[in-house]
């Protein structure tokens, strides 16, 4: 497949777009969330599961995972596990989604497991915004295993 380069300077595969895994088990959250990244003309994949995420990251590697932190079969940290430990997407961006009570070492935990931006409910989509603008057209920086 011929490459091109990317809008991060890296040489990519122009037949492998950059790739945005919204990770909810709530439908209504993963339409909203997908209505998001519509706008801004992203290609975004929903899943409504750990399970769905791993099978997805198999044939696919996502500039950005964006995920709640409680799943319907698991939480984020098996999410950030699959991305940081698998090995399978080192250039990946992680944001977690927290509910607006979780405590505070619940969120540094997912810092410590790789997550380079936890938000809290209710979350500004101004701010989701940018930050996935931020992670899914920025230069890929490579994550350290066990981050």
């Amino acid at each position: 497949m011929p490459p091109e380069w990317g809008r991060d300077g890296n040489l990519r595969d122009k037949f492998r777009p950059d790739v945005i895994a919204l990770v909810s088990s709530s439908a209504t959250e993963r339409a909203a969330l997908a209505a998001v990244v519509a706008a801004r003309d992203w290609l975004g994949i929903e899943c409504e599961s750990v399970r769905d995420f791993i099978r997805f990251l198999r044939r696919n590697t996502p500039t950005v995972v964006l995920v709640r932190h409680q799943l319907v079969d698991g939480h984020s940290d098996d999410v950030l596990s699959a991305v940081v430990d698998g090995g399978v997407a080192p250039e990946t961006r992680i944001v977690v989604i927290m509910t607006a009570n979780a405590p505070p070492a619940d969120e540094a935990r997912q810092v410590a497991l790789g997550a380079d931006c936890v938000l809290r409910d209710p979350v500004r989509i101004g701010v989701l915004t940018e930050y996935l603008a931020k992670y899914h057209g920025a230069p890929m920086r490579t994550r350290k295993a066990g981050r």
